[in-house]
Parts: C-alpha cells; structure tokens; sequence
C-alpha cells in the first residue's frame, strides 16, 4: 500500500464507505419488507436477518478455505 499515492488511497476509501452506507439503506429496507411479508417484529426481523448479512463474510472466507484445500480445521479432530 506504500506505493500508492495519497489521493488515491483517499478515493478508495470514500468510495468503500459510499458503497457502504448504500448497502446499508438498501439491507435496511430489504429488512422491513421482509418483516412486513412474514410478519416478523421490527426487532426479530432485523435480529434475524441482520445477523445473516452479518456473518456472510466469515462464511465466505471459511467456505473459500475449505474449497481450496487450505483449512487447518479437519487436521485437528
């Protein structure tokens, strides 16, 4: 990241957060639709599925170590 210049470094880094804060909105009125639908509470709902998008990170990243060969946790049992 040293080679990068500044303003460049800046830019992504806004463009990260703008990208952000609209998968944000958009999860949170995807969130209320859903709960109106399948009358889920606003708290259940968001619980719910908020926590789901939350966690799709780390299910990415164990699923892509698994694919790939590179899990260490199969070792271990």
């Amino acid at each position: 990241m040293a080679s990068l210049s500044t303003p460049l470094v800046v830019l992504v880094f806004v463009a990260g957060s703008v990208a952000t804060w609209v998968a944000g909105i958009s999860l949170s009125k995807t969130t209320d639709s859903l709960d109106r639908r399948f009358g889920l509470g606003e708290a259940l709902g968001g619980l719910i599925l908020l926590a789901i998008a939350g966690t799709l990170p780390e299910i990415a990243i164990v699923t892509s170590a698994v694919l790939a060969g590179t899990s260490t946790w199969r070792s271990e049992i």
